[in-house]
C-alpha cells in the first residue's frame, strides 16, 4: 500500500467503518425487490397511509376511506418526515427515504466513533473498533431499508448520548440546548424514551463540577424538550380534547401482549372473541361502549379477572386496539380507552399473580434478546444459512459482556457507565411487555462501545499528589 494511502487511512479513522456501513445496506438492497404496500396491516403499511393522508389532506390518520380519524397508536415524527419527503420528491419518495435512512445509519456509525473518542480519552484504536463493530451489525443495516422508525430512533438516541458526554465535559449552554432538541425529537419518534431523560439529566448533574450551573443548564435542556413537544401536544389535544402527547399509548396493549404470550387461557379467550366478533367490528365496539357507562373511569377494583365477561372484554379491547392498524380504524378515543382498560387489567393480573409473573418476564426477555429476527430477505438471500445474522448478534452479546467484565479489571468502569445505563433502560422498559426483537436494535450500536475494552491496556492508576 502506498505511504500516502496509509497516511490517509491513519488520519481518517472512520473511512473504513463508514465504507463497511455503506456496503452492508447496499449488499442487502441488491436482493430487496419488493415494494411495500400501504394496505399492509403492519407498521410499514400504517406509516405509508399516515404519510399519504398528511401529504394530501393534512390529516394524521391511517384510514384509507373518506373518513380520516386521528391515529393515536403511532408517534408523529416519522410519518411527518415521510409526508414531507412525499410532498417534495413525488413518485421517487421511496428511494429518497431509503437514501436518507442509509445516511442516518452512517451518521450513527460516525457518532459511535466520536463517543468512543470521548469515553476512551481520545484513543483512535477505540474509536475505530467501536465504529467498525457498529457498521458490521446486519440488523441495523437491513432495517435502514424498511419504512420503520428504528433507524431514525437509533440515530437520535446515539446523538443524545453523544451530546450528554459533550455537555458533561464542555463549558457553555449549547450542548445542553442541542440535547433538549435531540431528546425532544427522540420522544416524538419513540415515546418510550421519555423516562430516559431524567436519567440522562441525573448523569449530567453527577458529572458536573458546578451543581447550580448544571441545574440551570438542565432547565434549558428541559425547556428545549417542551418546545419541541409543544406543537404536537396542541394539535393532538385539539383532536382528542385532552393533552395526550405525553401518554405512551400502547402500554396496556403491550403489557397484556406479554401476558397473552405466556398464558394459554388468555389465548383461548382471544380465539373465542375472534370467533364471536372477528368479522363484526361494530359489535365489539358496541360491547366496549356499553359495558360501563363510564368506560374511561373504570377502576382496577372493578376488574375481576375470574369473571368470563371481564376476560371477554380484555380480549375484545385487545382486538380493538389492533384494529387501529387497519384501513378503517376505530374512533381514536375508543382505541385509547381500550388501551387504558388493558393497562388496568394487566396491573390487576400482575398484583394478583406475583409468583406467576416471573415466567412472563423471563419469556419476554428471551423474546427481546434471543428471538430470531428473520425477514424474508435473510431466507431468500442465504437459504440454509439465514441464521448467520442472528449468530452475529449472539457474538455481539458475548463480546459486549466480555467488555463489561474487562472494564472492571482494567479500571475503565467510568467509560462503561453511560452506555450501560441506556442499554439497561431498554431492557427494563421492554421487559414487562410483549415485545419484538427489533425493539432492542437501539442497544446494538451502544454495545459496540464495549468492544474496545478488550483491546486497550489497563488504565494507568493516578499517582497520589505529592505533599
Amino acid at each position: 500500500m502506498p505511504q500516502a494511502l496509509k497516511h490517509f487511512f491513519r488520519t481518517h479513522i472512520f473511512i473504513i467503518p463508514l465504507l463497511a456501513g455503506l456496503a452492508m445496506p447496499l449488499f442487502f438492497l441488491r436482493f430487496v425487490n419488493y415494494e411495500f404496500n400501504p394496505a399492509d396491516v403492519n407498521d410499514q403499511g400504517l406509516h405509508q397511509r399516515i404519510a399519504i393522508n398528511l401529504a394530501h389532506e393534512g390529516a394524521f390518520s391511517g384510514a384509507a376511506g373518506p373518513l380520516k380519524p386521528f391515529c393515536p397508536v403511532r408517534p408523529p415524527l416519522y410519518p411527518l418526515l415521510l409526508a414531507l419527503i412525499m410532498k417534495l420528491s413525488g413518485s421517487s419518495w421511496f428511494f429518497i427515504v431509503r437514501a436518507i435512512q442509509v445516511l442516518l445509519h452512517l451518521s450513527t456509525i460516525w457518532l459511535i466513533g466520536r463517543i468512543a473518542l470521548l469515553l476512551y480519552d481520545g484513543s483512535r484504536l477505540a474509536a475505530f473498533t467501536a465504529a467498525l463493530t457498529a457498521a458490521l451489525i446486519p440488523h441495523t443495516a437491513l432495517i435502514a431499508l424498511d419504512l420503520m422508525s428504528e433507524t431514525l430512533s437509533i440515530f437520535l438516541l446515539v446523538a443524545s448520548v453523544f451530546l450528554v458526554l459533550r455537555a458533561a465535559s464542555a463549558p457553555g449552554y449549547a450542548n445542553h440546548i442541542l440535547l433538549g432538541i435531540c431528546a425532544g425529537l427522540l420522544i416524538l419518534a419513540r415515546p418510550v424514551f421519555m423516562l430516559l431523560l431524567p436519567v440522562l439529566w441525573a448523569y449530567l448533574i453527577i458529572h458536573s463540577p458546578a451543581r447550580k450551573d448544571a441545574l440551570l443548564k438542565i432547565c434549558l435542556s428541559a425547556a428545549a424538550v417542551i418546545i419541541m413537544m409543544l406543537p404536537w401536544m396542541v394539535s393532538s389535544s385539539r383532536v382528542l380534547h385532552q393533552v395526550r402527547a405525553f401518554q405512551n399509548t400502547g402500554v396496556g396493549f403491550n403489557l397484556m401482549g406479554g401476558i397473552f404470550r405466556s398464558y394459554p387461557f388468555f389465548a383461548r379467550d382471544m380465539r373465542s372473541a375472534a370467533y364471536e366478533f372477528g368479522a363484526d367490528r361494530a359489535a365489539r365496539e358496541l360491547l366496549i361502549r356499553t359495558i360501563k357507562p363510564d368506560y374511561l373511569g373504570l377502576s382496577p377494583k372493578d376488574i375481576d379477572l375470574s369473571l368470563p365477561e371481564v376476560r371477554r372484554l380484555i380480549a375484545v379491547s385487545f382486538m380493538i386496539y389492533a384494529d387501529a392498524w387497519r384501513e378503517e380504524p376505530p374512533d381514536p378515543e375508543l382505541v385509547m380507552n381500550a388501551d387504558l382498560f388493558l393497562k388496568k387489567a394487566a396491573a390487576v393480573w400482575i398484583r394478583s399473580h406475583p409468583g406467576e409473573y416471573l415466567p412472563v418476564l423471563i419469556k419476554n426477555l428471551d423474546y427481546l434478546l434471543l428471538q430470531r429476527y428473520q425477514p424474508d430477505i435473510y431466507q431468500d438471500l442465504m437459504q440454509r444459512s439465514f441464521q448467520v445474522p442472528d449468530y452475529i448478534k449472539y457474538l455481539l452479546y458475548a463480546l459486549f459482556l466480555a467488555g463489561v467484565i474487562s472494564s472492571k479489571k482494567k479500571g475503565r468502569t467510568a467509560a462503561a457507565v453511560l452506555p450501560l445505563i441506556v442499554i439497561l433502560y431498554l431492557v427494563s422498559i421492554y421487559l414487562p411487555m410483549g415485545n419484538m426483537p427489533r425493539y432492542f436494535f437501539p442497544a446494538y450500536p451502544l454495545m459496540a462501545l464495549m468492544l474496545p475494552m478488550l483491546l486497550l491496556p489497563a488504565k494507568p492508576k493516578e499517582l497520589p499528589h505529592p505533599l
